[in-house]
């Protein structure tokens, strides 16, 4: 049989009456535990939110890639930083080919947000994904999908 142990995660007026009630978008996307936590009154219930940060080791959040520039000789990528994240990996999928590293270790930091792709061929189709990377693990962006000297989208992968 399993025994369960309870604790208090808030002291005061409020409390929590059901732990199965929690934010999962938030949990699994950003590790916030955010409760939902009630105190009874005598004209209704108050309702407020309790939220618990978790700090250690896991894997970086999933960075947003996109097209910046393109020209027929170079494509210019730009990324949000990963939470988590300590470098990243670009790499690039060339029509009917496999991914492979274009640029590898850029580290996390807001100067380097950015890459220049120049080796590319002019009207050609190329997929990108970024893949942020720290101690834990790592974690790939959504395929954006660009033509050299065309146009460009992303694509959810």
């Amino acid at each position: 049989m399993d025994r369960w142990t309870l604790y208090c995660l808030h002291e005061g007026p409020f409390c929590g009456v059901d732990g199965r009630k929690h934010d999962r978008y938030r949990w699994e996307h950003e590790r916030v535990l955010s409760i939902p936590l009630e105190r009874p009154r005598e004209n209704g219930t108050a309702f407020a939110l309790q939220e618990y940060s978790i700090v250690g080791p896991n894997d970086p959040s999933a960075p947003s890639l996109s097209v910046s520039d393109e020209s027929s000789s170079s494509v210019e990528l730009s990324w949000t930083e990963a939470r988590g994240a300590e470098s990243y990996t670009l790499h690039r999928r060339p029509p009917d080919g496999d991914f492979e590293v274009v640029a590898d270790e850029i580290a996390e930091n807001s100067f380097y947000t950015q890459y220049t792709d120049a080796g590319v061929s002019s009207g050609s189709d190329y997929e990108y994904r970024l893949t942020a990377v720290n101690s834990v693990g790592k974690t790939d962006s959504t395929i954006v999908r660009v033509t050299t000297g065309g146009s460009s989208n992303a694509a959810m992968d």
